[in-house]
């Protein structure tokens, strides 16, 4: 992933993979500790169409949001 100089990263899961929002959170951290100190970073939440087969819940994706944003400067 290039993010050198970056003003902004939105990083995507798809909601119906837990999996991949372990990597979401994986790729915040990096973000966090390797990019620019003033980044903005955005988590999303992909396939929202899909709700019936949601794997990661909307309450723990709120929760680590929360947390991004307490730690943005």
């Amino acid at each position: 992933m290039y993010y050198r100089g970056a003003q902004a990263a939105i990083v995507v899961y798809d909601i119906t993979n837990s999996d991949t929002f372990a990597r979401a959170k994986t790729w915040v951290k990096e973000l966090q500790r390797q990019a620019s100190p003033n980044i903005v970073i955005a988590l999303s939440g992909n396939k929202a169409d899909l709700a019936s087969k949601r794997m990661v819940e909307y309450e723990v994706s709120v929760m680590l949001n929360i947390v991004v944003s307490c730690f943005a400067v």
